[in-house]
């Protein structure tokens, strides 16, 4: 059976996956184990830094203590709320601030797409206007019987039906 310390100790270990990289920065600094200048966790992924503070709670010293930790990871958890609850209290600032930011993007992206749009009509008349001359060149004007098309008629018919569409 799971010692108290043990429940604990998974309970962090869940909270801190719900943490932001800067919020698990937040908590090395409180445990102290960031290191001069913060070169333990410079660098590090939010995977990396959780595998950090992991280790440091499992550590033999915590156990070693007269209450194997146990009051350490209380304060430890306390420092989690704290972090979680100033990550709630700010949340619908953030949200605003994102959906703006969101927003704005979307907007450009818009205008990107109606520049390539434009750019892809321009490029497809271009296109029907150098087959058209081709067309031309390769069959000359021909006289045809009553009813029939020319190639020619039948090329300015086709370009006229893509330029409606």
């Amino acid at each position: 059976m799971d010692s108290e310390v043990d429940k604990l100790q998974f309970e962090i270990k869940g909270a801190l996956f719900q943490l932001t990289s800067d919020q698990l920065i937040q908590i090395c600094d409180f445990l102290a184990i960031s290191g001069a200048n913060r070169q333990n966790i410079t660098g590090k992924t939010r995977n990396a830094l959780v595998t950090l503070i992991s280790k440091h709670i499992e550590c033999d010293e915590l156990r070693q203590l007269e209450d194997e930790g146990m009051s350490a990871l209380l304060s430890l958890m306390d420092m989690i709320k704290e972090v979680q609850k100033a990550i709630k209290n700010s949340t619908p600032e953030k949200e605003d601030e994102e959906q703006e930011k969101l927003g704005r993007e979307l907007e450009q992206l818009k205008l990107i797409i109606q520049q390539k749009e434009a750019e892809m009509q321009i490029l497809a008349n271009k296109n029907v206007k150098k087959i058209e001359t081709v067309m031309c060149q390769a069959a000359p004007a021909q006289t045809v019987p009553h009813g029939e098309k020319t190639l020619r008629s039948q090329v300015k018919l086709a370009t006229l039906d893509k330029r409606t569409d």
